[in-house]
């Protein structure tokens, strides 16, 4: 609403400009996470699937542009937590007090090695934990319903280290601007989108019924696929729907400000 016509014929143009720098052929079966709206899209044989709402980076760790290509799944998995996030957010809280991490189910090892021996956490003064420090630890959370990860895990490789998951905060998914993540896509329904992903896979599908049973094991479990599937990560914030509507998205990481900079010289 009170938008000039004008502004909506350049976003227009900076969004096909960017359909032109994509791949067009994505495949007869694959997965789309739109950044800017917000939501995920299966398709398979070419038509849509499904689609459901999705989180997205915060301003200050947007998730990037990149397509990919899944190549397993995880089952109840760990979480192991960056460095960048056990020294700028767990340190803090641990100075705070010393049993947060055993409250969150998070485990203390001496380094990042094979070799790293467990360290009881409640045994360091974290006052005097440097943050330099702290990022020689490595902490991992546990799997189960308290994981940041959630209880499925998407793994796809990349030089970003993003990947899609579960999440323990599905109350996110009701609001209507959903980048609260710190880079990573939380996906509102894992189950759904685990048999899409299994489906048709050499082994026999994986229907809900047996996903859920193999979480309900509580136990971690890996399923390389052997037919990787693509995934695709794009920014669009105008594109025209199934039914022919022309429709827009906020531009929330103001991409499209420095792609009309570079298109239109504004």
């Amino acid at each position: 609403m009170n938008v000039p016509v004008a502004d909506r014929i350049n976003q227009i143009i900076i969004n096909m400009t960017r359909w032109r720098w994509q791949e067009h052929d994505l495949g007869e079966k694959y997965i789309l996470v739109n950044i800017a709206h917000f939501d995920l899209t299966a398709f398979e044989a070419g038509q849509e699937a499904f689609r459901f709402p999705v989180i997205v980076g915060e301003l200050e760790k947007k998730t990037p542009i990149l397509s990919g290509r899944i190549s397993s799944i995880e089952i109840n998995p760990y979480w192991n937590i960056p460095r960048s996030i056990a020294r700028d957010e767990e340190l803090p809280k641990l100075r705070k007090d010393p049993n947060y991490l055993v409250n969150r189910h998070i485990r203390l090892f001496s380094g990042w090695n094979k070799n790293a021996h467990e360290i009881d956490s409640k045994t360091i003064d974290w006052n005097n934990v440097s943050p330099a420090r702290m990022g020689e630890y490595s902490l991992r959370q546990d799997p189960g319903p308290w994981n940041a990860l959630g209880q499925i895990k998407f793994y796809f490789p990349n030089k970003y280290y993003v990947y899609l998951h579960d999440t323990p905060m599905q109350n996110l998914f009701s609001r209507n601007q959903r980048n609260f993540s710190h880079g990573c896509i939380r996906v509102s329904d894992p189950l759904k989108l685990a048999a899409f992903v299994l489906s048709r896979q050499a082994g026999g599908d994986w229907t809900p019924e047996m996903i859920s049973s193999s979480i309900n094991e509580k136990k971690r479990v890996t399923i390389m696929l052997p037919e990787l599937l693509p995934v695709y990560l794009t920014y669009q914030t105008s594109w025209v729907d199934k039914n022919g509507q022309i429709c827009f998205n906020n531009d929330i990481y103001e991409r499209d400000k420095k792609l009309i900079k570079a298109l239109f010289n504004k």
